[in-house]
C-alpha cells in the first residue's frame, strides 16, 4: 500500500500540518460551521460569469 503523504504537494502537506497544529492548540470550529464554510468554498469555486446568480 502506498503512503498517501508521498502523493501530496508541499502546500497540501503544509495545510495539513497547520490544521494539526491548530487542533493541538485547541482551535476548533463546530461541524456545522465547517460544513457551511466548505459548502461556500465549493459553491464559489464553480461559479463562472454564466452561472452566477444575479440579484
Amino acid at each position: 500500500m502506498k503512503d498517501f503523504w508521498l502523493e501530496l504537494s508541499d502546500p497540501q502537506k503544509q495545510e495539513i500540518r497547520t490544521g494539526i497544529n491548530q487542533l493541538d492548540s485547541g482551535q476548533r470550529i463546530s461541524l456545522e460551521d465547517f460544513l457551511i464554510k466548505t459548502e461556500q468554498k465549493t459553491d464559489s469555486s464553480y461559479q463562472t460569469p454564466e452561472n452566477q446568480c444575479k440579484t
